[in-house]
């Protein structure tokens, strides 16, 4: 796994703990720790999105689920 690859799932991760794993939950990208490519990364790979004014993130479901997998790596 890429340090790249590692810090995205990280993200995924931690938006998935602050919205209690719930779908449609936006929550800010301010203070969040991440790297552009990191963030390209994960909304490529479909794990989230990113809202129009770029401020914002929300899960998908298969964030959620990839979430659920790497738990159980």
């Amino acid at each position: 796994m890429t340090p790249t690859e590692t810090i995205a799932l990280h993200l995924v991760h931690r938006l998935y703990e602050a919205t209690d794993g719930r779908p449609n939950r936006w929550k800010m990208l301010a203070g969040i720790p991440l790297t552009k490519s990191a963030l390209g990364l994960a909304v490529e790979s479909g794990w989230l999105l990113v809202d129009e004014g770029g401020r914002g993130i929300c899960l998908t479901e298969a964030g959620r689920e990839r979430v659920r997998r790497w738990r159980d790596e």
